[in-house]
This record gives C-alpha cells, structure tokens and sequence, in this order.
C-alpha cells in the first residue's frame, strides 16, 4: 500500500519567487506554515509542503491524495490532473509549475532528511 500525492511541482526558486508575489517573506527556506496559513485564510482547498521528488528537494502544491493497497513505492499510476487541479493552479497563478505524483512523500523526506539540511545550510546549491 502507497499514499500517493500529486499537484503542483515548485523549485525553491519558484516558491520564493511565489512567496515575495504574494506578501510571505522567504529567503533560504520557505516558510510552509505561513504558506498553509495564507491558504487557509483564503480558502484555498490544497496542501503546500517540501518532499523529494525524482532524488530533488521540490515543494509540492498538493492537489490530491490518493491511499493505494494496489500500488507500490517505484511502480504506481500518476494521478491525472483534473479540473480541480486546474482551479488551484489558477487560483495560485502556477503558470509554470508542472503537475507530478509523489509516492509515500512522507517516508521519502524521512530518508532524504540529511540531503535537505545540506541544502537549507548551503541555499546557493539549490538554486
């Protein structure tokens, strides 16, 4: 069994760029509580936290969960964005973010966790 997670993929770049657009301040790391926190007041059905993606530390615009018993961790369907997913990603203005699925986003941050400390002390690297 897998939690899949799919929506929106932001580079730090993009999320820090995203983040000054919309009044959040954000230099090296974003805050991804004052992000939920925003998207909270505005009523904006979605999930806004870091993960690795494809072995990159990416932040995830999270559109849908999905609890697989049929899937597993390497080899599982890519959820298909869907119209809910469009409004998101209108609603942010995520012109260019690409939609992907993530599998167990939460075990892989656990495994990656020594990788993302690297980049949150040494930022110009992940830019």
């Amino acid at each position: 069994m897998v939690l899949l997670s799919a929506g929106y993929k932001l580079s730090r770049k993009q999320a820090v760029d995203w983040c000054s657009n919309h009044g959040i301040e954000a230099t090296f790391v974003v805050p991804a509580g004052a992000v939920s926190i925003w998207l909270t007041q505005r009523k904006i059905d979605t999930m806004f936290h870091g993960c690795f993606y494809d072995g990159d530390f990416i932040y995830l615009v999270t559109t849908h969960h999905q609890n697989d018993p049929t899937q597993g961790r390497i080899a599982y369907d890519k959820i298909i964005v869907d119209e809910h997913a469009r409004e998101i990603k209108e609603q942010l203005g995520l012109v260019d973010a690409e939609f992907v699925t993530v599998a167990d986003v939460f075990r892989k941050w656990g495994l990656e966790c020594k990788r993302f400390i690297y980049l949150v002390l040494s930022p110009e690297l992940a830019l």
